[in-house]
């Protein structure tokens, strides 16, 4: 894979800025241009090559290690890393998020020192360690995974998962299919059969005479196990179930956010199309409901407008990451997203609104 152009800052000197970029050469190959001195006007430099494509990789890192020695830093780090610091909870969160998409190792040891220190963003913190994928991060998201806290154990769980911590899996994977019904734990570890969620007769019925207030639960965990006759399931309850409804809608924005963390845009396709689907035909509810934070009951308002509103954004937001930070999966990602429109999500065309109005993705990825 050729890399992406590469730019890079200094925070002292007379040369601030440089820059590595990858071209093709005319007689063959790729060459390395490495350009430094004043932005915009880079008059410094040198080229390197020609290379062989299985080349440019490795030695696009090895310039980038070498000009990195020279004090220069990822363009943007500096800033970020300052905002690791800042008093605002969501300015932190950003930053941490950001420097995982970026890939940005030099923000694990600034994260893990967050992290310990507490507060809300640490969903944010781990969701960046699994991103980056540095091992350092193992120890601390071994601790999270046995929290009891469903949105830190989730974080901390699929931070594991794209750690490759097959230890720290394994004992996920345990205490998994123990909030599993005893009936489906067996089927929910195959991974030798092609499944289709319709054909899920008898199984499916079991899944859905759990009792309605451990049923999200056991969906989620479903999800967590990642196995194919898991997924099925979980993919048929997602079109069949009310999920917008008490006791299943915080388990299904779980998925959603598992499903975002994995770069599984099937999940993320037929769960955003589904959120779509019922927020045509309900306003929300309010309900007495527990806390996940402190566990009292209290009237919380499930799939308001706000929030319905909120959920779609944050699909479209999600795009718009995977375009600029993973570029070559974005196709797949918003097929993923379309493919499930059909004539049935038509309404009653308004004015000069037509009968798709109401489809927001649909509009955003044409």
């Amino acid at each position: 894979m050729i890399p992406a152009p590469q730019r890079l800052y200094h925070p002292s000197g007379a040369d601030r800025t440089a820059m590595i970029s990858v071209e093709a050469s005319s007689s063959g190959g790729y060459l390395l241009r490495y350009a430094y001195g004043k932005w915009p006007l880079l008059k410094k430099g040198s080229v390197f090559g020609p290379y062989a494509e299985a080349e440019v990789e490795a030695k696009f890192a090895e310039l980038l290690t070498n000009v990195r020695a020279q004090g220069f830093v990822p363009a943007g780090l500096g800033e970020l890393l300052e905002r690791l610091q800042s008093p605002d909870e969501g300015k932190r969160a950003r930053a941490a998020l950001t420097l995982g998409l970026r890939k940005a190792k030099d923000g694990v040891e600034p994260i893990l020192a967050a992290i310990a220190n507490g507060g809300g963003e640490s969903c944010s913190y781990l969701d960046a360690l699994g991103d980056i994928g540095d091992p350092r991060a193992i120890p601390v998201c071994r601790e999270q995974a046995a929290r009891k806290l469903l949105s830190r154990r989730r974080s901390a769980v699929e931070a594991l998962r794209k750690l490759n911590d097959a230890e720290g899996m394994a004992v996920v994977r345990q205490a998994t299919l123990e909030r599993l019904p005893e009936s489906l734990r067996n089927f929910a570890v195959s991974n030798n059969i092609d499944l289709v969620a319709d054909s899920l007769g008898e199984e499916f019925e079991t899944l859905s005479n759990i009792k309605l207030e451990q049923r999200g639960l056991v969906l989620d965990s479903l999800y967590e196990l990642d196995s194919p006759s898991a997924n099925a399931l979980v993919w048929r309850a997602l079109r069949e179930w009310p999920i917008h409804r008490p006791h299943l809608w915080r388990y299904a924005k779980s998925i959603g956010k598992r499903a975002m963390l994995r770069r599984d845009f099937h999940t993320l396709g037929i769960l955003t199309h589904r959120i779509e689907e019922l927020s045509r035909e309900s306003h929300g509810s309010q309900e007495s409901v527990k806390s996940g934070l402190d566990g009292q009951q209290r009237l919380t308002m499930i799939f308001s407008r706000r929030t319905q509103k909120f959920m779609k954004r944050l699909s479209w937001r999600y795009l718009r990451q995977l375009a600029k930070y993973e570029p070559e999966k974005y196709a797949a990602a918003a097929a993923e997203s379309l493919v499930l429109y059909t004539p049935e999500d038509a309404s009653v065309p308004e004015g000069m609104y037509g009968q798709f109005a109401n489809c927001y993705l649909l509009h955003r990825v044409l």
